[in-house]
Formats: C-alpha cells, sequence, structure tokens
C-alpha cells in the first residue's frame, strides 16, 4: 500500500498537452479537472504550463516549448510536484523515454501526478508496473492510430481527394461539394519558404472574392459534405511552364541542371522556396500527378508509428530513438486515384520517365587530374557512354564500354583513346565558330535586316527572332496594313507595329475587362444551377469563355517584349561564349571545365576503326588495331548541335 495520498511540498505545478487536431475545449476541461483535484486535496497550483499551439506530438517532447521549459525548472530545483490529468498527457514516444524522465523527476526530488492520486515517479513495484503498462498501452494506441490513418487516406486517395502536402508546382487546391462536384472556393499558393517562415496563400471564391489564409498550420477547412481536389492552377503562366519543363526535358536537348538553370535566369517563381535547383527539379519530373490530375499517394513514408509496405502494416526502422523519414516505396505500393485533369501528356511523361531512369546520378568532386578538364563532356559516338580519363602516358581519354568489358563489350567499340592534346583545338574551333554567330544575330537588334545572311549555325535562334517579325506582320495583315518583309522592309515592319499596337492597347484591355467580367458571371451562375444537362451547357460556355479570355491575355503582351526576351538570351549566350573562350587556353583546370559546361551539355567524339604495321620487331603480329578520331559532335545546353570535323590522325 503506497504511503502518499497527495503531493509534498507547496511549489506545485500542472501541465495541459493537447495536440493538433484535437478539440480546442480540451485544454479548458483538462485545467478544470486539475482544479478540481487540488481542490479535494486542500493545495493550490503555482505554474500552469500549457502545450496548446501547434502540433504539441506526445512523441515529440523535444518540440514542446513549455514542456521543456517545466523540466528546465524541475533540474533548477523550483518545484516539489506536477500534476496532470492523466499519464498520455504527460507525452512520450515510448516507456524508455517515459522512464528518463521519470529519473529527471527523482533526481530532482520533484513528484509527478496524476488526478486519479497515481504517483508515476513512486519507486514501489506496483507503481512502476503501472506506468510502464500506460506507455505500452500508449505506444499500441499510437500505432493503431496510425493504420487507421493510413487506410482512411487510401481509400480517400483512391476517389481522387488531396490527402495534404505540398502543393505540386502549376495546381491549386480546390473545395468541392462530395455531391454535387460544385466548386467552392480554391486556395492558391503565392508563396512557401518554410525555413523562413513564410506561408503565404489566398483564397478565391467562384464569384472572384478573395481573403488571404496566411501562416503555418492556417490553410482554410472544409465541412463534412465537403472534399479537397487538386486542379490546374488560375495562374496560367504556372500550368504553362510545367508543361514546358516536361517538353523540353522530353526532347532530350535539355539536362535537369541545364533547366534549372534556364528556370533560374528568366527568374521564374518556384512558388515552393527561393530557386529551381536540381534537388527540386528532378522529384517534380518523377511526380506522376502531372498525367494523373491528383496525387498519387504513398510514394514515400514519413510516419512515426506505422507504415505500409509490401501490402502490409510494420513498424518503422528507428535511428536515434527516431523513426526514419523519407522512405521510399515500391510503385506496387503507390495508391492512384482516377485520371481527371492532369497537365502532361501520358506520352510525354513516359519520355520523360525513360530518360530519367537512363540517366545516372553524377558524383559530385574535383578534377583529380587538372590536365583532364574535359572529363564528363566527351562521350563515345558508339556507345554513348562517357569517355573515362586517364593520366598515363600523357592526359587521354578512353572509352568506358571497352574499359569495362575489353574487345567482347555489347556495343563493339574498340579501344577509342585519344590524347587530351587531339581534342582541345576541336573545342577551340567550335568556340571559334559559334560565338562570331552569336554577334551576328545581336547586330540585327538594331538592324533586322541582317538576319537574311546570318549562317544556319544558329537556326534555332534565327527562326526564333523571323517567328517574331512573322507575328508582327500577320497583326498588321489582320489590321489590313500591308508591309513588305522583303530586305530593308524588316525595321519599318517593327516600327509600323510598335505604332499600332499603342493604338489598340486601350481597346484591347477593354475587352479583356469585359470578358473577364462575363467569366465571373457565368461561374457565380453555374453554383446556382442543379445537376443536369443545363449545367454541362454552362460549364462548356466557362470553358469557351476562359479560353477566349487567355487568348486577349496573350494579345495584351506586345510582341517587341518576346523580342527583346529573345534578344537577351542571346546577349548571355554570348557572354557565355566568352568567358568559355577566355578561360579555354588557360590553366585554371576546374574554371575551364565550368565555363565551358555553360555553353556545352557534351561533345560526342566519332572513331573509325584501322590497322597500322607494327613498329616494334619484338612483337609477332604485323599489324595493330588503331582507333582515328573523324568529328566531334558538339550538343549545346541550348540551340542545334554543331559538327567539327577532325584530320586522319591515327590517335
Amino acid at each position: 500500500m503506497r504511503a502518499d495520498t497527495k503531493p509534498k511540498g507547496t511549489r506545485g505545478a500542472a501541465y495541459v498537452r493537447i495536440s493538433l487536431g484535437e478539440d480546442e475545449d480540451s485544454s479548458e476541461t483538462q485545467r478544470t479537472a486539475i482544479k478540481e483535484w487540488a481542490e479535494r486535496h486542500g493545495i493550490k497550483i503555482g505554474t500552469w504550463y500549457q502545450d496548446i499551439e501547434g502540433r504539441n506530438s506526445r512523441h515529440k517532447a523535444d518540440q514542446r516549448e513549455q514542456f521543456q521549459r517545466m523540466l528546465k525548472d524541475i533540474k533548477a530545483g523550483r518545484l516539489d510536484w506536477v500534476v496532470v490529468r492523466s499519464q498520455d498527457r504527460f507525452g512520450v514516444a515510448h516507456q524508455h523515454e517515459f522512464g528518463k524522465f521519470v529519473c529527471e523527476f527523482i533526481d530532482h526530488d520533484c513528484q509527478l501526478w496524476t488526478i486519479k492520486d497515481e504517483l508515476l515517479t513512486s519507486t514501489e513495484e506496483a507503481a512502476i508496473f503501472t506506468s510502464t503498462v500506460g506507455n505500452v498501452t500508449s505506444t499500441r494506441e499510437q500505432k493503431e492510430k496510425g493504420e487507421r490513418s493510413l487506410t482512411g487516406k487510401f481509400k480517400y486517395t483512391a476517389r481522387g481527394e488531396w490527402q495534404g502536402g505540398y502543393v505540386p508546382y502549376g495546381y491549386d487546391v480546390v473545395c468541392q461539394d462530395t455531391a454535387s462536384k460544385v466548386e467552392r472556393w480554391r486556395v492558391v499558393i503565392l508563396k512557401m519558404i518554410p525555413l523562413k517562415k513564410i506561408w503565404h496563400r489566398v483564397r478565391i471564391y467562384p464569384d472572384g472574392t478573395q481573403e488571404r489564409c496566411d501562416g503555418k498550420h492556417k490553410f482554410p477547412r472544409k465541412q463534412d459534405h465537403e472534399r479537397f481536389i487538386l486542379a490546374p492552377s488560375i495562374i496560367e503562366e504556372r500550368v504553362t511552364t510545367a508543361q514546358e519543363i516536361f517538353k523540353l526535358f522530353a526532347s532530350g536537348s535539355w539536362t535537369i541542371r541545364g533547366l534549372a538553370q534556364r528556370l533560374q535566369e528568366r527568374k521564374v517563381d518556384p512558388v515552393t522556396g527561393e530557386g529551381w535547383y536540381h534537388t527540386r527539379l528532378k522529384p517534380m519530373l518523377a511526380n506522376p500527378v502531372y498525367y494523373v490530375g491528383a496525387t498519387v499517394y504513398n510514394k514515400n513514408s514519413h510516419g512515426e508509428f506505422c507504415w505500409r509496405t509490401g501490402g502490409k502494416f510494420v513498424i518503422p526502422p528507428h535511428k536515434k530513438g527516431k523513426a526514419t523519414t523519407g522512405r521510399k516505396n515500391a510503385e506496387t505500393d503507390w495508391v492512384f486515384p482516377p485520371s481527371t485533369t492532369a497537365i502532361v501528356d501520358k506520352s510525354i511523361w513516359d519520355e520523360v520517365q525513360t530518360r530519367l531512369k537512363s540517366t545516372k546520378p553524377t558524383i559530385k568532386r574535383g578534377i583529380r587530374d587538372s590536365r583532364l578538364w574535359l572529363a564528363g563532356l566527351l562521350v563515345c559516338g558508339q556507345c554513348g557512354q562517357k569517355m573515362t580519363g586517364n593520366g598515363q602516358d600523357g592526359p587521354n581519354y578512353r572509352c568506358t564500354s571497352y574499359t569495362k568489358f575489353g574487345k567482347q563489350n555489347p556495343y563493339g567499340c574498340k579501344l577509342h583513346r585519344v590524347p587530351q592534346h587531339r581534342v582541345e583545338p576541336l573545342v577551340n574551333e567550335y568556340l571559334d565558330a559559334i560565338a562570331p554567330e552569336v554577334k551576328e544575330l545581336l547586330a540585327t537588334r538594331d538592324n533586322p535586316d541582317l538576319l537574311t545572311p546570318v549562317h544556319a549555325k544558329l537556326a534555332t535562334r534565327e527562326q526564333e527572332l523571323w517567328g517574331v517579325f512573322a507575328a508582327m506582320k500577320k497583326f498588321l495583315d489582320d489590321k489590313g496594313i500591308v508591309v513588305s518583309t522583303e530586305e530593308g522592309e524588316l525595321p519599318t515592319v517593327l516600327d509600323t507595329y510598335r505604332h499600332e499596337y499603342a493604338k489598340d492597347q486601350d481597346r484591347l484591355q477593354a475587352e479583356l475587362t469585359e470578358k473577364e467580367a462575363e467569366l465571373r458571371a457565368l461561374l457565380v451562375k453555374l453554383n446556382k444551377l442543379p445537376e443536369g444537362p443545363v449545367l454541362e451547357m454552362q460549364r462548356e460556355l466557362i470553358d469557351q469563355t476562359n479560353t477566349e479570355v487567355a487568348e486577349f491575355r496573350q494579345k495584351m503582351v506586345p510582341l517587341n517584349t518576346e523580342l527583346d526576351t529573345a534578344y537577351a538570351d542571346l546577349e548571355e549566350l554570348d557572354k557565355l561564349f566568352e568567358e568559355a573562350k577566355e578561360a579555354a587556353p588557360g590553366d585554371d583546370a576546374r574554371r575551364k571545365a565550368l565555363t565551358l559546361r555553360k555553353v556545352v551539355e557534351r561533345i560526342v567524339l566519332h572513331f573509325e576503326h584501322t590497322e597500322r604495321p607494327v613498329i616494334d620487331r619484338r612483337s609477332k603480329g604485323k599489324t595493330v588495331a588503331a582507333s582515328v578520331l573523324t568529328k566531334a559532335e558538339f550538343i549545346p545546353v541550348t540551340g542545334q548541335a554543331f559538327t567539327v570535323d577532325n584530320g586522319p590522325v591515327p590517335s
């Protein structure tokens, strides 16, 4: 029988905890129960520690501010006892962590009580057994709760409902009536940088009304008869950018790093975070939401107590007392919802996944041999594998397939060895050939007629400029203004377009405003219509009007702005080529490598296999195999490939 029936000492405190999602009244219920217990024993509570805002998870005691303040006061000897409503309100990850905290209480002569007159810091066997069982039961309840939570999320995901987390770029979260599928409102993420505590969002209603909902844990809640789904963002530039990212990567002419640099240079807002990086872009390209149109759940697992893998629930692995996060799940464990509003075509998605799987991760490390500064850029034209750098017998590069598998390699490659001094002149020749072409195109800014004699080495850039001028001429033709695009007339086209566009800008703005008002009125009316043919006709009318609004917005962007953007890209390209030309002859290998990579994605070397007479008289054979470098194909970061032929010198 325990001798202690009530706390000893006058310096008493109470601890209250509620988790995120619990009823806010729970904290008041706990306080009332604790006050009644204190009155029953005729004692007073001097200090209240209350973790009632935020998550306050039971297994994350180190993140509970008031709990940590309480421990600090106990260690300082300021408290004689602490009371909680029940043992689970104290909150620990498991019985061993509870034992650690109990030791802190005992070492500093502080008691831990519950309102059931349970002394949790008692050293009596019965009390120890009771508290241990209580913690084991709590841990089991957490695992069971985790199973129920995951099962529910799997079920709702299969229906196409959004289960929370980061909103994918190009999508908004729509609150939809579960029965009628009518949009009630949507949330657009304006900016999210968690490390800087930035959560900027806006809730938009169909009638155009907006209200801000900024802050952590301030995402608007839905009602029981509503559900969350993902839908293409009403900020159309985001949808267009997402589609462009997938198309460019699928084309095979862009790397992930090159795409990230392109987005950075164009100052495209990533919405989440502060910039575009390889680690942000690659998960985006691998996210099936873009061809499904809804969240695919259970790709990764982060749960603390339960993990669904291999078709069953298991306890997650732990490291240093905490469950490991970011656990990758096999595709067979993913939960796919029905396809809805996809942004990317399935064919493009498949091509992107093929490229991602064929791209091997690069090892970030410095150049081991400063002479081999072309390492990582050179590729064998027969097998497509990168050439291996070798410092013996002078810096040279060899076919990786031959080096690994020998003569019996699956691609039929020979040694294909080429010295560094054979490749460097081809690099310089490429830079000397392309750099002037960029300058020629830049010269056409002041005199567009110079476009006519420009060579075809930068044909993609030339076509881009011609396309803008052609669009300008079409704009004038539609207005009945005939201007020739023959030599000597292009400046006239540019000047006439600027003049006519300025005259039409006010009219276009007025028409755009009128169409936007018409679209808002249609959306308001949509919410009042019952399900049926009339509702479907209304939706078709909304789609048509939305298309017209998009066309007007496109017209509001003057073509000379596109022209300025194209020339700005050329100026940046010119700058990069100048840096590469300046760095190539120098001794700083790292600088040479980095600058060349800004303009060249890879250099494909093509060889011919020959037999030459043996020079060594000790050899039994009369001839020896040799590979001849015939040409180098330069694949630029942007633009089209350019080939430099090499003289027939055996390597």
